[in-house]
């Protein structure tokens, strides 16, 4: 932390007052700290005003005591996105400012600054050392906004959240860490939640070392930061043994940080805010009979696929194979290795294979760069897969004429749209989204709405078309490993088929590079 900073925060743990410098000498970071912290304050004194007395109903009505309103700064965030910026300014501070704190926009029109957060319960989202440095924003229920007389936007996101700004970065932010650092050093585990709800009322149920994640796979910045207090960890997330999903990527991580890592699982699929709700004992009784987590994969692939047939055993090896060659102990890998030869009637040695081949599967696409490193940043497909998916919710119509393209069947985020989109409505229905995924779609459409984005049929054609080239470019990589491995172990004969495959993805790539140069020719 800077120099003022560190001041600042050994004169609060020690009682003293310390003089606030002149407002054109302080840096820009407190500035946005102390922006926030009168945002909260704003948005706090709104809950308990007439309105806010509806939502502070809604919210004992969803379980959250008083006590944890005041412990985590639950606050209301009004419709007239004007107010909040009347307010600071009124204390000093400028709309360019408000807007560097993440608070606010300008319109595209007037050039005027409103408020990101309108119509929205609040919840501040706090660093480490406990400052405020960015909010979340949910959105009212249909029945909540009619006790209050509004309407719902039907164009928006559930959530919304502060964006990376100089003092928030969200892969290296944990919500409730500041309540829980201290508890997870003391009982030597972190338990780890996806949603704000979840890791507030099972800190009311005393379990006081739970974080949340907010809608986020776990990354590198997350894992070092509760790797100071503590390397035993639960997770309490939607787990699925198959894909390759964000959250397992996460875990992965954890695992080659050499974490001890295990898996709380919830009846039913429920969420811990839900199962804490109806029956706090439930959650801890799953608490305690949380699995490894490689015990979990395991044991979920054994019960998924069918052991006996060949095809079975490929699948469980594919499901595993990653999962034990994430494993940092090489006693441990050989432990599972073991196993999974003697599960499966195959040599240990075949079963090692796979695991070679799922390490040097996950080498190439890191591109020199650690694991994590590649996990906390975008990569030009991961923006291609957004602006994708931003694409289709802005004309669903075209979604469900090109479905079932392979291009968008291999992909699990756009799996997801399929398994929301509405045929007769001709929409989709984002809150039938897992919470991770609504997240990521909500922050989509907000950053649309702020930059006045939209897409056309033609621009969808470019991103697809950029999309397939990338998969196809990394299919050939494969390919070309797998040839150069088999050259280097005198398994040529095996290569006549991975030849005539490469051909034909060279051929597919040269037609698409065709076709967009020909389109950019007709342009000209």
């Amino acid at each position: 932390v800077e120099f003022a900073e560190a001041l600042r925060m050994l004169a609060s743990k020690s009682g003293v007052e310390i003089r606030r410098q002149d407002p054109k000498i302080r840096s820009e970071k407190s500035r946005s700290l102390e922006i926030n912290e009168l945002a909260a304050k704003y948005f706090n004194a709104q809950l308990n005003s007439k309105n806010g007395q509806k939502i502070k109903e809604y919210l004992t009505g969803r379980g959250i005591n008083v006590k944890s309103i005041d412990n985590f700064q639950i606050g209301y965030a009004p419709h007239n996105g004007r107010l909040l910026i009347k307010f600071l300014t009124e204390r000093g501070y400028e709309p360019h400012e408000i807007e560097k704190a993440g608070l606010s926009f300008a319109l595209r029109k007037s050039g005027e600054h409103v408020c990101r957060f309108r119509g929205r319960i609040i919840f501040p989202i706090f660093n480490a050392h406990g400052d405020i440095v960015g909010f979340g924003g949910r959105i009212l229920t249909d029945e909540l906004a009619k006790k209050l007389k509004k309407e719902v936007p039907q164009d928006t996101g559930k959530y919304i959240n502060t964006p990376q700004t100089h003092i928030y970065d969200k892969s290296n932010i944990l919500y409730g860490l500041h309540l829980a650092k201290m508890p997870i050093r003391k009982r030597d585990a972190a338990v780890v939640v996806e949603g704000y709800t979840d890791a507030i009322l099972a800190h009311q149920e005393g379990c006081d070392n739970v974080v949340a994640a907010s809608g986020t796979a776990l990354t590198e910045g997350q894992l070092n930061l509760l790797g100071r207090f503590s390397k035993n960890l639960f997770t309490a997330f939607d787990m699925d043994i198959a894909g390759d999903t964000a959250t397992k990527r996460g875990i992965d991580l954890a695992q080659n940080l050499g974490y001890n890592i295990k898996v709380v699982t919830l009846p039913n699929g429920k969420d811990p805010a839900e199962v804490i709700q109806k029956d706090p004992q439930i959650w801890k009784q799953q608490l305690e009979k949380a699995q490894n987590v490689v015990e979990f994969y395991y044991n979920g692939a054994l019960a998924k696929y069918d052991v006996a047939s060949a095809e079975g055993k490929r699948q469980i090896g594919a499901t595993l194979a990653p999962v034990i060659a994430s494993i940092s102990s090489r006693i441990e890998q050989a432990h599972w290795v073991q196993k999974l030869a003697n599960n499966l009637k195959v040599s240990q040695d075949d079963v090692w294979e796979e695991v070679r081949k799922a390490r040097m599967k996950e080498t190439p696409q890191n591109n020199g760069t650690s694991p994590e490193r590649a996990i906390s940043q975008l990569t030009r497909k991961e923006l291609l897969v957004q602006q994708i998916l931003l694409a289709f919710l802005q004309m669903p119509e075209l979604f469900e004429q090109i479905r079932d393209e392979a291009v968008l069947t291999d992909v699990d985020v756009f799996g997801c749209l399929r398994d929301i989109y509405d045929q007769e409505k001709k929409q989709f229905n984002i809150q039938k989204l897992q919470q991770n995924e609504r997240m990521l779609i909500d922050q989509l459409l907000l950053e649309a709405e702020v930059h006045n984005r939209t897409y056309t049929h033609k621009d969808l054609a470019y991103l697809l078309s950029e999309y397939k080239k990338i998969l196809l470019n990394g299919e050939l990589r494969s390919i070309g490993e797998q040839i150069h491995i088999n050259e280097s172990e005198g398994k040529s004969e095996e290569n006549v088929a991975l030849l005539l495959s490469f051909q034909k993805k060279a051929e597919k790539l040269s037609q698409l590079n065709y076709e967009d140069a020909a389109k950019e020719t007709d342009k000209n």
